[in-house]
């Protein structure tokens, strides 16, 4: 998740953009899919027994059923291949690129700018506190945003397991907020470096809940501006 206030948006260079589009994509078709497999699994029930009393003809509820298991089994696939394989070689790529900004090496093979605030600083241990500093307060903050919506994304996917007893949907899908974000102190020894992007690794990967682009934008003024403060209050 980029850190970007509309200036730096005009030019930045971020070198594994496409990969980050791609895994949008793939994302995307995991939702459509997983709304889909909750509106089928709620209705499928409802047409057994009947909303009214009376229910559907029991070959349109078979079809019914059939099509809801092959998005289940569709979904399970595109999101095993998201997050085993597509996600897995992003954040590869991100990592790199936090590295060579952070300490100027040079894995990515071009020069990551744009993406953090400090590009100005010399690359070195401070550099890399201070990168995964940004990282987790921007983070936390829009995983904090998000709480609300996964809370009621989890109630609707849950719903056609109470329907439903026999419904795998309930077992198949996991989506939480991770809770884990951890709070940086803005140390400047290598040693706190170390544990602070470890703990915002692990964090990631853990997390369930995509971070989303879609709050990063609503947020990013307030951000960069709270950002900012605590730059001038940590004396960055």
């Amino acid at each position: 998740m980029a850190h970007l206030s509309n200036k730096q948006l005009l030019r930045r260079i971020l070198p594994y953009q496409t990969s980050f589009e791609q895994l949008a994509k793939w994302r995307r078709m995991g939702t459509v899919l997983l709304y889909s497999v909750g509106t089928l699994s709620i209705a499928t029930p409802l047409l057994k027994y009947g909303s009214i009393g009376q229910s559907a003809p029991t070959g349109t509820v078979e079809a019914v059923a059939f099509a809801n298991y092959i998005l289940i089994v569709s979904y399970y696939v595109i999101n095993i291949v998201t997050e085993t394989f597509v996600s897995s070689a992003t954040a590869r790529l991100r990592r790199a690129g936090f590295i060579d900004s952070s300490l100027g090496s040079k894995f990515l093979g071009k020069d990551l700018t744009g993406y953090f605030s400090s590009d100005s600083m010399p690359p070195g241990h401070y550099k890399l506190v201070v990168n995964c500093f940004e990282n987790c307060f921007f983070a936390y903050n829009i995983a904090k945003e998000m709480t609300r919506r996964i809370v009621i994304k989890n109630v609707t996917i849950q719903a056609p397991s109470w329907l439903s007893p026999t419904s795998v949907l309930g077992t198949t899908l996991s989506h939480s907020p991770s809770s884990r974000f951890y709070s940086p102190r803005g140390g400047k020894e290598l040693q706190d470096g170390i544990i602070l992007l470890l703990e915002y690794e692990t964090t990631l990967a853990y997390n369930k809940s995509p971070l989303s682009d879609r709050v990063y934008e609503k947020l990013n003024e307030k951000m960069n501006a709270d950002w900012e403060e605590l730059k001038q209050h940590y004396a960055i």
